[in-house]
């Protein structure tokens, strides 16, 4: 639509779009719902491994990435009789732009949490999904080949018990992996064993 005015000296009238405004209001929303680096879309899988909206599979193999968690499943179950956090890895030789990171148990429901105030520089608390971390601009715009994150086991615990954590890596706009790495509770695991392709 377009509004117009005349001037009063009598000049040719002065016309503005409408549309402008608008044009304007919608990068502002725009701009408010990507600045964490990545978009937040009403009904989007945006907390779900694998969850990559960028129109591209996932890459098959883990891509040299691996997630380690010093101590594996014995490392968990203390954590959880102590009450302090267990520390993850995620690490590769490519730097990766984005990442989201969570936790589940043998029925696949979201379990523990990441020590919040202990987060690395560009990452962040999922918004929408608190027991997840994600990146946020600043690690998008400088990417990494290692993130560590201090993992709050839930409680209580016991032998045998399963934590899997799942990770989506964006190397890049077109290229994705997603990692799943399970930990048996009280068991010693290798930390230099790979990751399983999700």
């Amino acid at each position: 639509m377009l509004w117009c005015e005349a001037k009063r000296n009598g000049d040719a009238p002065t016309c503005t779009m409408l549309a402008r405004n608008a044009f304007t209001v919608g990068m502002l929303v725009l701009i408010h719902h990507t600045h964490h680096g990545y978009a937040r879309s009403i009904g989007s899988p945006v907390c779900s491994h694998k969850g990559v909206g960028h129109g591209v599979p996932v890459q098959s193999g883990d891509g040299g990435y691996a997630i380690r968690v010093q101590g594996g499943g014995a490392a968990l179950l203390e954590a959880a009789r102590m009450g302090t956090p267990t520390t993850v890895v995620v690490k590769g030789s490519i730097p990766y732009k984005g990442i989201l990171i969570q936790a589940s148990d043998s029925s696949d429901e979201p379990v523990g949490s990441f020590a919040r105030d202990q987060l690395g520089e560009g990452l962040e608390v999922h918004p929408s999904c608190d027991y997840a971390v994600t990146h946020t601009i600043d690690h998008a715009k400088e990417p990494r080949a290692e993130d560590e994150f201090q993992f709050i086991t839930p409680s209580p615990l016991v032998d045998g018990d399963i934590i899997k954590f799942k990770v989506t890596l964006v190397k890049d706009f077109i290229t994705w992996y997603a990692l799943e790495k399970t930990f048996i509770i009280g068991q010693l695991d290798s930390d230099d064993a790979p990751a399983d392709e999700g």
